[in-house]
């Protein structure tokens, strides 16, 4: 016999306290950080006072109801071009049922209504569960992956005086910034270009070191970087002419590095987008990096053309 559908209908403002209690539980379980903080008094306290708030301010939620019983639950907010979903939690004796592809699937369909051609959310790397749900679903992650260099064996090159890099004030910073991310976002990102640039603006860290690259005297791209915990992380944005040039990447890392004063071996590279880490793959493997999944993975689901494809 195959399991009854549940009932989509929307989060009424005095369910949200159970929405926030199972939200707690279903994160908890999966994120050992989260759990560990709970434990802490005051950040159970806080987060208790300050979940309901939270989710009944951000956006619309909806409940799947078996019965009178509340099996999951997903919000959803608008923005320019796109339904951002978030939220999405499905309770343990319900898993398995098609829950969550059934919220999915109605969030999907409000967005559509309203007329939004994408929907959009975040997975943590280690949710695996979720990301099969949502890539089966038709989701597409944007740029997935950084690179690590672990190795302690020093630098493999030293600085070329063909490529120079000058430290940037943080306005200057912000203006190249802007114009780089931009440039590599629609080379090597194209297909979500339009749409991250509108909904998803890769901004600016705060803190860290900016420089303008320069290859023999001519601007080639911009740098951003930081000393967190224990090895520098960069990240490093070129025009697209430049990108799979492994003399020009390796001197630029080793301008960087001797521009920060970093004396650490390791590094975590984040580039532009993932069109200039496909183009420079060769290069950053002979360099003694490879290639890890980020941390939080921003997926994408173009409407429209599922539209089409149905019809």
């Amino acid at each position: 016999m195959s399991p009854a559908l549940p009932r989509i209908t929307p989060i009424r403002w005095w369910e949200l306290p159970a929405i926030a209690r199972m939200t707690r539980y279903n994160l908890g379980e999966v994120d050992q950080q989260l759990r560990h903080l709970l434990q802490h008094p005051v950040w159970h306290w806080w987060v208790r006072l300050i979940g309901p708030f939270y989710l009944g301010a951000g956006g619309t939620g909806y409940k799947a109801l078996l019965g009178r019983q509340i099996a999951g639950c997903a919000f959803i907010s608008f923005r320019r071009q796109s339904g951002y979903i978030y939220n999405v939690q499905v309770n343990e004796a319900w898993r398995r049922q098609r829950i969550g592809w059934q919220l999915m699937a109605h969030l999907e369909a409000q967005a559509l209504s309203k007329g939004y051609g994408w929907t959009a959310l975040y997975v943590d790397r280690g949710n695996e569960a979720g990301r099969s749900l949502y890539q089966h679903m038709g989701y597409r992650p944007y740029f997935s992956h950084y690179w690590r260099r672990r190795q302690a064996d020093g630098w493999p090159l030293p600085p070329s005086r063909d490529v120079q890099v000058k430290a940037l004030r943080r306005p200057e910073a912000v203006e190249l910034h802007q114009y780089f991310s931009q440039h590599e976002l629609f080379h090597g990102d194209a297909w979500a270009a339009r749409l991250v640039a509108d909904d998803y603006p890769i901004s600016l860290p705060a803190g860290g070191l900016s420089w303008r690259c320069l290859h023999e005297g001519t601007e080639i791209g911009f740098a951003w970087g930081d000393y967190l915990r224990d090895r520098p992380v960069l990240n490093l944005y070129l025009h697209h002419h430049w990108w799979g040039n492994g003399p020009i990447l390796a001197a630029t890392l080793a301008a960087v590095r001797e521009a920060a004063g970093w004396q650490s071996s390791y590094m975590d590279l984040l580039l532009g987008s993932s069109g200039h880490g496909n183009a420079s793959q060769t290069a950053l493997l002979e360099l003694g990096f490879q290639q890890r999944t980020q941390a939080r993975l921003l997926l994408l689901k173009s409407l429209l053309s599922s539209v089409d494809g149905d019809s």
